[in-house]
């Protein structure tokens, strides 16, 4: 017959220490996982920027006369005041689901033209500097406030 200190195994304290060791790995996972969740959808965001640019200025291409009156911040409630042809152009970036930017804007800017110094028009273009934002995910390290993100696009219209 083997007496108790003979017999071999694992005490009760090993098996806490691993267990407490095996918890605060998968905290650090769990952390590093919400990180690169936000980071995926930051880049979705970014990945779209480049065609909704796109997009636009081929809307103003093909309806120059919307050059006169598109200047406005626009939001998800108040796209319908947009000029006709942005509207949809708007709504897919506003308002669709599941596209749509969280706490999106739109900013469109109209100065005069850069070679003739002439205010905007459909006879002379004009250049026009298109700001889209919205909000990122609330970032932990800054007491969980939402971080504003934003891509600018500039055009040189000349009519």
């Amino acid at each position: 017959m083997k007496t108790l200190a003979s017999q071999r195994g694992f005490s009760l304290i090993n098996i806490m220490v691993t267990v407490l060791v095996f918890a605060l790995g998968l905290l650090a996972l769990s952390a590093v996982y919400s990180r690169l969740v936000g980071a995926q959808t930051q880049s979705q965001n970014l990945m779209r920027m480049a065609p909704w640019g796109n997009s636009f200025w081929g809307v103003v291409q093909a309806n120059p006369a919307v050059l006169t009156t598109m200047a406005n911040t626009y939001t998800s409630a108040n796209v319908s005041a947009a000029p006709a042809p942005l509207q949809n152009w708007l709504t897919q970036i506003l308002v669709t689901a599941p596209l749509a930017l969280p706490n999106g804007s739109v900013t469109i800017q109209t100065g005069p033209d850069a070679a003739s110094g002439s205010s905007c028009s459909t006879t002379t273009g004009c250049s026009v500097t298109l700001t889209i934002s919205w909000a990122q995910n609330a970032d932990p390290n800054t007491s969980g406030a939402a971080i504003t993100r934003s891509q600018v696009f500039y055009y040189q219209f000349g009519l």
